[in-house]
């Protein structure tokens, strides 16, 4: 085999015969198995049922004919002497006699009427005795098939995918990775998912309908990006041009206490980010359980509250501000959206904020001043995703790990994907990623599969080994900095980094993205086009990862989260992001702000 490089293309053309020749062997492997039969209702507790309703019917008709035997007998003894008589008389006799047969009609009608009420009454109580046999009976099956289906757990409730399902999501799961480092195309990822998919779902190996959310793309049934089975955490590109010119950014940094519904809450205003889509600022807000434990209704109190927050320039023009996010159980954040767009010229907003006096934005405020650096990208995306992977592997508990069966081995996923990278050219044996992943598998004492057995480990760096002796510190400091920088463009993305905000085991950053690429994140395995990252002046290296998006007209807003919790004793922060062919870094000094 030859080794490739670090740094150069992966050989598409190879990668995609891998591929393609491992779906294959999926494809037989699928074959193997029996086929796939639906779920249907069970036919134990269908049998149960319908022997039961059988019962019940029998027990009503019974009723009813009982009660109507009650009935004749009340009209035979509600009815006079000449009826009887008249039904004794010869059928010759009684045609003969119009009189008899007038007065035996008359005596039969004053019967009906002196029976129909307890009648009703019979027919009433017999209702209510099915009724309640009904429920008696409802209640009794329902013990027996609770107890059928403890003992039949072939039968238990809940669905279970297709056995073929596994295969089908080993040649997704890796497509998508190839497809995101660059080293296969899209058509390509799309061509093989959509024809193995259509293969196993013509031979019944897997549901009929997986592929109704699929459309014909070059022949072959392909899924929508946006259907049910597509890739998790996957969106569709909005294709609208990001507009000209670059953002403009104003840090805001303020604080303020009010109140929602009686309870103090605390809320950071963070940066203010213009564009020609409008103007929108950072939020934060922080409040006591009790608010969240207090009955609201459909609606949250907080996300209510900050739908309401309103704002008045030094103009006298008014605003309003609608918000975007989301949160939990002490915490919103995300965006308000001003509307309409402050004018030029404005020289501050009043802000009212709920339970809170008006709180001043100064909108002259100069934007920072940070150093950034804008250089050639020296690693590839497959370096970039064994690394942060690695680095995750090594930074979990042993509990923390994702072990996965494979056959008759049980390895992590990036072991798998690694083995994967190395058979189809991806990278090399020599590539130093793969051989800092073989010196995570000697510290953790794990196995590499036979594909990565003679790979030679390398020492870990430095930084790596500092990430791994503070993960799960809870000694990060408090506080917020309103960064407010506009990146350089990096491979066609453009970036306003928000603000920063750190607590005691962890951090976060709000981004503004102009044509960032739609996130991939196939059966949970994360593998991004653009990588984030980031490191102290201690030399600590920390793993910074999406938290949370939202897309709108090219338009994204990124929620990163920052692990493990920053060292208390770092003064500087850079944050970094990578793409395909170029890396940009920002230095921003920890000068931690009281916020929340």
């Amino acid at each position: 085999m030859t080794a490739a490089s670090e740094h150069a293309a992966p050989d598409r053309e190879r990668a995609e015969t891998y591929l393609r020749l491992l779906a294959e062997a999926e494809l037989r492997r699928a074959l193997a198995m029996p086929e796939y039969k639906p779920p249907r209702e069970r036919m134990l507790g269908q049998l149960v049922g319908l022997l039961a309703r059988r019962r019940l019917m029998r027990r009503r008709r019974a009723l009813v004919q009982r009660a109507m035997q009650q009935q004749g007998a009340g009209s035979v003894s509600a009815g006079n002497q000449n009826s009887h008589a008249s039904q004794s008389v010869p059928l010759a006799r009684a045609i003969a006699a119009p009189a008899v047969i007038r007065q035996a009609a008359r005596s039969l009608h004053s019967a009906r009427t002196a029976v129909a009420a307890p009648a009703a009454t019979m027919l009433s109580a017999a209702a209510r005795a099915t009724s309640q046999f009904g429920a008696r009976a409802q209640e009794a099956t329902w013990r027996l098939r609770r107890q059928f289906s403890r003992r039949f757990l072939r039968r238990r409730r809940g669905y279970e995918p297709p056995p073929a399902e596994a295969c089908l999501e080993r040649v997704e799961t890796l497509a998508g990775v190839f497809a995101a480092v660059g080293a296969i195309a899209s058509r390509t990822e799309e061509d093989v998912v959509g024809g193995l998919r259509a293969a196993l779902a013509a031979r019944g190996r897997i549901e009929q309908d997986a592929l109704l959310d699929y459309h014909t793309f070059g022949g072959v049934a392909v899924q929508s990006p946006s259907g049910p089975g597509g890739h998790p955490m996957r969106r569709m590109a909005s294709g609208t041009a990001a507009p000209a010119g670059p953002p403009r950014t104003i840090p805001v940094g303020a604080s303020a206490s009010g109140e929602i519904e009686g309870v103090r809450v605390r809320f950071y205003l963070g940066v203010l980010v213009f564009d020609r889509s409008g103007v929108t600022l950072t939020v934060h807000v922080r409040f006591p359980a009790e608010l969240q434990e207090q009955d609201h209704g459909h609606m949250d109190p907080v996300y209510d509250a900050l739908n309401q927050i309103s704002a008045v320039d030094d103009r006298s023009a008014t605003y309003r501000a609608d918000f975007s996010g989301g949160g939990g159980s002490a915490e919103w954040y995300g965006r308000l959206r001003m509307s309409p767009a402050p004018p030029p010229g404005v020289r501050w907003l009043d802000m009212t904020l709920p339970g809170a006096p008006p709180c001043r934005l100064r909108l002259d405020a100069p934007p920072r001043d940070l150093r950034i650096i804008t250089e050639p990208a020296t690693t590839g995306a497959a370096d970039h995703f064994l690394d942060d992977d690695t680095i995750q592997l090594l930074c979990s508990e042993p509990a923390d790990l994702r072990w996965v069966s494979d056959g008759d081995c049980d390895q992590p996923p990036l072991f798998q994907i690694a083995g994967h990278f190395v058979a189809a050219g991806v990278l090399g044996t020599d590539s130093p990623s793969v051989r800092r992943l073989a010196a995570a598998a000697a510290r953790l004492g794990a196995q590499l599969p036979e594909s990565l057995a003679g790979i030679e480990p390398t020492d870990l760096p430095a930084d790596w080994l500092s990430t791994v002796s503070r993960a799960g510190c809870t000694d990060g400091p408090t506080g917020a900095i309103p960064i407010a920088v506009v990146l350089p463009e990096v491979d066609g993305v453009q970036c306003v980094l928000g603000d920063l905000v750190s607590e005691d085991d962890m951090a976060s950053m709000q981004v503004y993205a102009r044509g960032w690429p739609e996130p991939r994140h196939p059966r949970g395995t994360r593998n991004e086009q653009i990588w984030w990252s980031a490191r102290d002046n201690l030399g600590g290296r920390y793993f910074v990862g999406e938290g949370g998006w939202n897309d709108h007209n090219g338009e994204t807003d990124l929620d990163l989260e920052i692990t493990p919790a920053i060292n208390p004793q770092a003064r500087a922060l850079d944050i970094i992001l990578t793409g395909p062919t170029t890396q940009v870094t920002v230095s921003v000094p920890l000068d931690w702000q009281e916020a929340l």
